[in-house]
């Protein structure tokens, strides 16, 4: 059973139909293709199979479509050693090498150079050229962001958003010059509209090589150059093809997308000095701490590093069955402690997924058995 559903709630013929169960039966029952693909950019090494494991173990098999996109080797002799998938749980995820041109060196900082610009313009370039009509909604999903699928589904569902319009969504990043908004990279929602318009500009840009300051005239416009970051220079690249970021927000103000983590977000106190970029430039009507964060909508929860283990963690929180033990531990949390916010948002979290009629798979067929020894609060 999936919960009582409100007799007066607006489902039309969608409460006679069988139950939503894929993507299939979800469009029979909506009218409605919601798909949803799932880009996670990574690196690969044989022990980072953990951490795809786990991410398939837990949200990664709710995407209609999921991919990882790693670097190629920087001995090309090696490549032969990345699978050309990864199968955990009957599920199979495609692992792409994306044909970067700058792979390794050491960058300015002394560190090794990551190029994450390059290589999340040239994945989104596959996917336009390769996987476009394969879903209708496409997600950048950091590997240690924990997303709830049918959360997505539900937002574009009750906001009549059309894939085939642009939009380019998930948690707003306020900054000081034009297009003065970026959506956040721990998970970054486009319509396929906007990844149509985007395929051509990433094919057509310029390419700059070497030191910034041999390239003078490039600050602030949609090019590939040496250490750009990913965030901004995607949001000048949208601008210029007509697509501007837009805010995912409950009635209440709570965010949908949550980029510095559980729990923390829920003890994060707002200052009236305070320099965060996170506040930057936010209305003082967004909420702080336990008023922070959408349990209706919430999609993307960001901060669960440790090669899948946190990620394991939140999973058990998020699935395990009502009567278990763990649950009863949640809910004896003394009122007002942070173990108590985690609980709220935790259980509603759950709750919104449960009396949802369209999320697919239901919360019931989460349900694992508990692993014990969680930790209760994951970081």
């Amino acid at each position: 059973p999936r919960g009582p559903l409100d007799p007066t709630a607006e489902l039309g013929a969608a409460a006679l139909q069988p139950p939503v169960v894929d993507a299939e039966s979800y469009f029979r029952a909506t009218g409605r293709r919601d798909r949803v693909y799932c880009m996670v950019p990574t690196r690969y090494d044989l022990t980072r199979e953990r951490m795809y494991r786990a991410i398939i173990r837990s949200w990664g098999s709710r995407c209609d479509v999921l991919k990882f996109f790693v670097d190629p080797p920087q001995d090309e002799s090696r490549r032969s050693e990345i699978p050309e998938s990864i199968v955990e749980d009957n599920f199979e995820a495609e692992i792409v090498v994306v044909p970067m041109v700058r792979n390794g060196g050491i960058c300015d900082d002394g560190l090794p150079c990551r190029h994450i610009w390059e290589k999340v313009w040239r994945s989104w370039v596959f996917v336009y050229e390769n996987d476009l009509e394969s879903a209708e909604w496409f997600l950048k999903i950091d590997d240690d962001t924990y997303f709830i699928p049918s959360n997505l589904r539900k937002w574009v569902r009750d906001h009549s958003w059309d894939p085939d319009e642009p939009h380019y969504f998930g948690h707003t990043v306020f900054i000081e010059r034009a297009p003065y908004k970026l959506i956040s990279g721990v998970c970054t929602a486009f319509s396929r509209e906007s990844i149509r318009r985007l395929g051509p500009k990433y094919l057509s840009m310029k390419h700059e090589y070497g030191p910034r300051s041999n390239f003078p005239n490039s600050h602030g416009t949609c090019v590939d150059r040496d250490g750009a970051t990913e965030e901004r220079v995607t949001s000048k690249c949208l601008e210029e093809v007509g697509v501007l970021a837009e805010e995912t927000l409950e009635d209440n103000q709570k965010e949908a997308v949550v980029p510095l983590g559980i729990p923390f977000t829920l003890t994060y106190f707002r200052k009236r000095n305070s320099t965060s970029w996170y506040w930057a430039s936010k209305p003082w009507s967004r909420g702080d701490r336990i008023d922070c964060c959408s349990q209706k909508y919430g999609w993307g929860i960001h901060g669960y590093k440790g090669h899948g283990t946190r990620l394991l963690e939140m999973e058990e929180l998020m699935s395990v069955a009502p009567e278990s033990r763990l649950i009863a531990e949640m809910r004896s949390a003394r009122e007002g402690s942070d173990r108590w916010a985690l609980r709220n948002y935790i259980l509603g979290l759950r709750e919104g997924i449960r009396t949802d009629p369209f999320a697919y798979p239901a919360l019931e067929d989460w349900h694992k058995p508990e692993r014990g020894g969680i930790r209760w609060k994951p970081v």
